[in-house]
């Protein structure tokens, strides 16, 4: 999630339990899994 972040590729929820504690975070994807590896790709193309 860390690496996704930056990116602002994800979308983070709270999902609330019954009863008492702390509420799931429920993560989902913002873009699609072809815009993140064409995006990964540029940069390994980049970097090297």
């Amino acid at each position: 999630m860390k690496q996704l972040n930056p990116f602002d590729w994800i979308e983070e929820d709270e999902e609330k339990k019954p009863g008492k504690g702390r509420p799931n975070k429920v993560y989902s994807l913002k873009v699609g899994f072809k815009d993140i590896i064409a995006h990964l790709e540029k940069e390994q193309k980049k970097n090297n």
